[in-house]
């Protein structure tokens, strides 16, 4: 009897230890696709991409149509005339892959465009969230979207008992 009574109290123990931590989890991606004000901000970034994309276009077909004047006037050429030619079409080239990487490369300009686009509603959705944690006093909320925690209660920080432990440790 008293050893069922023993494993009844541990139960309990653990279930309210179990119960008194609060999670939650928020889906970013679904909440960012689904806020209507994203929906148009998307629909001016398409726009902006596309011009970018059309000049990107535009310099191709004008180097293209370079090539095809070399290729089909370089033989009534001179020397010099083809060595220009060559130098515009080069220089044209050089010019359309600079814009390229400036515009669709890492951290170029629609990758920064995009982040700035998209910064005023993260941080809002960020506040919201935080806001929603304090007042219903969540300890963690998850992102599962992408898999990390993106409100964690302060007192469950554990960093500077951590940073204290190793300074003792004399390593």
């Amino acid at each position: 009897m008293l050893k069922k009574a023993l494993i009844i109290s541990l139960l309990l123990l653990s279930f309210q230890f179990c119960f008194a931590l609060k999670l939650g989890y928020v889906d970013s991606r679904r909440a960012l696709k689904e806020f209507k004000g994203n929906q148009e901000l998307q629909e001016k970034f398409s726009k902006e991409v596309a011009s970018w994309r059309a000049k990107a276009e535009e310099k191709a077909q004008e180097i293209k149509n370079l090539e095809q004047e070399y290729k089909s006037q370089s033989v009534i050429w001179t020397e010099e005339k083809r060595a220009e030619a060559e130098r515009v079409i080069k220089t044209k080239m050089e010019s359309y892959n600079t814009f390229m990487q400036e515009t669709f490369g890492e951290n170029g300009v629609v990758e920064k465009r995009n982040k700035e686009l998209m910064k005023p509603i993260i941080t809002k959705m960020m506040q919201i969230i935080q806001k929603i944690a304090v007042d219903d006093k969540y300890d963690y909320i998850f992102d599962a979207s992408y898999g990390g925690m993106i409100y964690a209660d302060k007192a469950a920080d554990l960093t500077g008992r951590v940073i204290e432990e190793l300074n003792k440790s004399g390593l």
